[in-house]
């Protein structure tokens, strides 16, 4: 066993630290020295705290805690540590909010778009302890935006949906701390919900931890018309709507059927795949959703109540390519149809919706 402290490596056979021979042993970004640098420069502006935090995460969920409801307890005291430095530095810099997990600064919507790791078997908890948009929905490590997409490119930051108000109620009712465990969580926001159908291929079966990129397929819900009407053929041969996703839970979804699912556009981003000729094309992350099976009870969200017709939860992630050819139907497929409001002026038509 190899341990880390801001000042000392050490293990079993060398208690009072590492040979410096050994010390490369130890990843250094994944110790406690590195996060006690960059939990001292979290009180400067220039940095994000979702900038280094995804990071962390990412080898957080590495861990395997004893109990695996202390998930979000055990991040507790960085996060308070972050808020006091960022506070103490920036007199009258409005203060960033963390929930459920993840910090609601400039990179919010994306750091929405975490995924399991590639090659991994993820599981539920036994017992309720974050929204289905949090990371700490699962049980296994995840890998975020910036770690799963390479050659990526944000020249202008473009956000896809608009996020209204994002609540989370503590666990312990007459406790004011949502950094501890918590009780429900949701996320309103307005965006480009486009209804569409996924299908689990039946081989996929044999390939549940996400490493088959065919192992799905998300079809629009126009495409899905055509085919219930007979007028597409086997599903090899169907348009599909995303170029491939990643299901959190696999198991979760039935084999060899139409499921209905909602994807919602978050991040784009400009990827290059050839380094040599420079072949770019706009690329889009998203998430999947489904609609939430609410009994009639109260959502509540800090300005009133979310509409149950309008909950979903999250189910996974998509990724939509863009090329030149057929850019106008893509991209009526993406956003949907143009709509004019009562000045004459054109816009794609968004929804509000509540994630939970």
């Amino acid at each position: 066993m190899v341990w880390s402290c801001a000042t000392t490596e050490a293990s079993e056979t060398f208690p009072i630290g590492l040979d410096p021979k050994f010390s490369s042993v130890v990843n250094e970004s994944a110790s406690l020295s590195y996060l006690r640098q960059k939990l001292m420069k979290a009180s400067k502006l220039e940095e994000e705290p979702s900038e280094f935090w995804n990071d962390f995460i990412n080898r957080y969920t590495k861990a395997r805690l004893t109990f695996s409801s202390d998930m979000l307890v055990a991040l507790q005291g960085i996060v308070e540590r972050i808020s006091e430095a960022r506070r103490g530095s920036n007199k009258g810099t409005p203060e960033l909010e963390y929930v459920a997990g993840l910090w609601r600064d400039g990179n919010f919507q994306q750091s929405l778009l975490w995924r399991p790791k590639a090659g991994s078997s993820p599981t539920r908890p036994d017992y309720y302890r974050a929204p289905s948009w949090s990371w700490a929905s699962l049980d296994g490590e995840v890998d975020f935006f910036e770690q799963y997409i390479p050659w990526i490119w944000n020249g202008k930051k473009t956000e896809l949906a608009r996020i209204l108000d994002v609540c989370v109620e503590p666990q312990t009712g007459y406790s004011l701390s949502i950094t501890g465990q918590i009780k429900s969580g949701l996320i309103e926001m307005e965006c480009h919900l486009r209804e569409c159908y996924l299908m689990k291929k039946s081989h996929a079966e044999d390939s549940l931890n996400n490493e088959d990129d065919d192992a799905y397929a998300i079809i629009s819900s126009d495409e899905h018309k055509k085919m219930s009407q007979g007028h597409t053929g086997e599903i090899q041969e169907v348009h599909k709507f995303a170029n491939s996703c990643t299901i959190d839970l696999p198991e979760e979804i039935p084999p060899s059927q139409w499921v209905q699912v909602y994807c919602v556009p978050l991040q784009l981003g400009w990827c290059q795949t050839d380094r040599y000729e420079q072949a770019i094309w706009e690329s889009y992350e998203g998430l999947i959703l489904v609609p939430h099976d609410a009994e009639e009870e109260d959502l509540l969200t800090s300005e009133g109540f979310c509409v149950l017709s309008q909950t979903f939860h999250r189910i996974g992630t998509f990724t939509f390519d863009l090329h030149e050819d057929n850019r106008e139907a893509r991209e009526n497929e993406l956003w949907g149809p143009v709509v004019f409001d009562r000045e004459g002026n054109w816009e794609r038509k968004r929804e509000t919706v509540c994630i939970i």
